[in-house]
């Protein structure tokens, strides 16, 4: 593998996951809200607000409006501030590097047991998302989106 070639899974995107993404992920909606994050790391509030002001433009608002696919795909040698996504690049090695990553992804949920693909009941969820909003809050972003589920 070419060192520096990077895959992302963005599973905070609103958008549902494209036919190739690994097949244990398919059709799923990768949505979900770090309150840890919105708390401690003020850069993307900051951004949220900027964008409903109309100030960001370029690769930060690119940044921000992103909605799928919910797979990433970047070359951190030659971009390493990761503004051009590969994952539509025919380049055979862009290609080569996506299927081995996924099929590595594919293969680490399979043997870990990863239960992305099926969300717990809202039933066990409510207790540590109460506990969470507690503890951090809800941003004002996130109500309508929390309320919709």
């Amino acid at each position: 593998m070419k060192r520096g070639i990077l895959l992302l899974l963005v599973a905070c995107i609103p958008a549902t996951i494209s036919a190739a993404t690994p097949s244990v992920l398919r059709g799923r909606t990768g949505c979900s809200l770090n309150r840890y994050k919105e708390k401690c790391f003020l850069i993307m509030p900051l951004m949220r607000e900027l964008r409903r002001q109309g100030k960001l433009t370029g690769p930060s608002l690119d940044l921000m409006e992103r909605h799928g696919p919910c797979e990433e795909l970047y070359d951190t040698e030659t971009d390493p501030h990761e503004i051009s996504n590969l994952i539509d690049s025919p380049k055979p090695e862009h290609r080569d590097t996506l299927l081995r990553l996924r099929t590595a992804l594919d293969t680490w949920i399979t043997e870990t047991g990863d239960r992305y693909a099926f969300p717990e009941p809202p039933g066990v969820v409510a207790p540590f998302a109460r506990e969470m909003h507690d503890w951090l809050g809800t941003p004002a972003w996130a109500q309508d989106l929390l309320q919709t589920r």
